[in-house]
């Protein structure tokens, strides 16, 4: 049941994402994972689009590889990583980071964030650890995994001012 239970928080974060928009004065409408990066577009009354990619969790960190964000290089004679330049998205959009509330769905935790700026900051923030470490992965050379903390977060929690 672990698959279709993750779907469910998944939904769950979408549609919460979604009420949260179209309190804000946005229409809004979810796709349920049938679109590549965008999970829900809105059009508020002026007219204006955004697209929004929800990251919802219940427990622990937001999980990423670091390669869709950033070019890397392997150099497999020292086991070490390099960072390249980053990769272009095809679009601006949103991503909204959503951790459930065990208890209360409704006091659920939201973390707004323009596509670009997280770009930035999960790089930065990659780049810096790879620093600490000398580029070298102390298991897996060859791991792209990131991994993003709700504390890490804090400065995005409820920043919906969109557009």
């Amino acid at each position: 049941m672990k698959g279709s239970d993750t779907q469910r928080t998944r939904q769950i974060g979408e549609y919460l994402v979604a009420a949260r928009l179209m309190k804000k004065g946005w229409n809004a409408t979810t796709f349920t994972g049938n679109l590549p990066l965008i999970d829900i577009v809105a059009i508020n009354d002026r007219g204006e689009t955004i697209k929004v990619q929800v990251k919802t969790i219940k427990t622990g960190d937001w999980q990423f590889d670091i390669q869709k964000f950033v070019e890397m290089k392997f150099d497999d004679a020292n086991g070490s990583q390099e960072m390249g330049e980053m990769i272009r998205q095809p679009f601006d959009f949103y991503y909204v980071f959503v951790k459930l509330d065990s208890e209360d769905i409704m006091k659920s935790r939201f973390y707004v964030i323009p596509s670009k700026l997280f770009q930035t900051f999960l790089v930065k923030r990659y780049r810096e650890w790879l620093r600490e470490i000398d580029g070298k992965r102390p298991r897996n050379p060859q791991s792209t995994h990131s991994a993003l903390s709700e504390s890490e977060l804090e400065e995005f929690k409820d920043n919906w001012e969109l557009k």
